[in-house]
């Protein structure tokens, strides 16, 4: 728990004002919203401080930064399903996205079962990385990924590889 807190604050301090001077003024707006879910909603949304974004980010984000769901060669994400930093609910957006540029098929995300921004073990990158080569080239450099590994994670690459490709074959 502390380390979520310390990653919530990192990257509050130092990506705000990173965002702020790359995107040229503050691109998060919570003036109109209203949170829910504290022992007291009323005193929360009183005293919590707002923030209007700056038009001039917000068109820097639009122009620069948007995705648009278009790609042009195969892509594989793994995402942790309780990552505290970022939300498990953008890949969901980000599979809409796909869906409506035509390239749903062209996108895999393999979500993680863990808590944790990126807590993901070695064998799940690894198999990641390894369903992202078969899928791009048609190779599967599996074996080859497997020799290079210690004898001790060997069955760890193993069994994520599996997971990985069940649910990519569920999924097509």
């Amino acid at each position: 728990m502390l380390d979520t807190v310390l990653e919530v604050l990192a990257y509050n301090l130092f990506g705000t004002a990173d965002a702020q001077q790359e995107l040229g003024g503050q691109p998060y707006d919570n003036h109109v919203r209203i949170y829910l879910g504290s022992s007291n909603d009323v005193m929360l949304n009183l005293q919590v401080k707002r923030f209007k974004a700056d038009p001039a980010a917000l068109k820097n984000v639009a122009a620069n930064y948007e995705t648009s769901g278009k790609l042009t060669t195969p892509l594989v994400t793994i995402h942790t399903l309780s990552d505290p930093v970022i939300p498990y609910w953008h890949e969901p957006l980000y599979t809409a996205k796909t869906l409506f540029a035509g390239d749903l098929l062209n996108r895999i995300n393999l979500p993680i079962n863990a808590y944790g921004h990126c807590t993901f073990t070695s064998g799940d990158i690894l198999a990641a990385f390894a369903l992202m080569v078969l899928r791009s080239t048609g190779s599967d450099p599996s074996s080859a990924i497997r020799t290079a590994l210690p004898d001790a994670r060997q069955s760890e690459f193993d069994a994520a590889l599996i997971r990985h490709r069940e649910l990519a074959a569920a999924r097509q």
